[in-house]
């Protein structure tokens, strides 16, 4: 009789083991998901805030460098013979660079390039405009220039 208890128990402990083996499993099984959403979702707050980064610095580079061809159209404005090889605007934490050409493409028109940095992104303006006698100022194009 006390064989069959310690067999019994040994029986009756084995299948206890068992139910743990399953368990431990399982827990691996979502412990391992729970890692894997966990990495995902980190990845792609990570990638959204640096894109939404990048978009934000590009838009506050553009803004500079349209403000240097506002502010030199205002220099034209008041001197019809302003020009410069180069001086720089500062706007808020950004710098545009801005060179006045005048007689440029051709004569009686004036070239305004405009170029400023946010962070690591770079844009360039560059304005064709034709100043009146009377010192209107007239734009006859805007572009964006693409770096090579």
């Amino acid at each position: 009789m006390e064989y069959n208890y310690w067999v019994e128990a040994y029986l009756s402990g084995r299948d206890k083991f068992k139910k743990g083996q399953a368990a431990l499993g399982m827990i691996f099984l979502i412990g391992g998901v729970v890692v894997l959403v966990a990495t995902t979702l980190a990845f792609l707050s990570f990638t959204f805030l640096n894109s939404t980064y990048g978009f934000q610095s590009s838009q506050v580079a553009l803004s500079a460098a349209s403000g240097g061809i506002e502010d030199a159209i205002i220099k034209l404005n008041r001197n019809k013979d302003f020009a410069t090889s180069s001086y720089n605007l500062t706007i808020g934490s950004t710098t545009a660079t801005i060179s006045v050409s005048q007689n440029s493409p051709v004569s009686g028109q004036t070239t305004i390039n405009s170029q400023a940095t946010s962070g690591f992104y770079q844009k360039k303006l560059r304005a064709i405009v034709q100043v009146a006698s009377s010192g209107e100022v007239f734009i006859l194009s805007k572009n964006i220039i693409t770096f090579p």
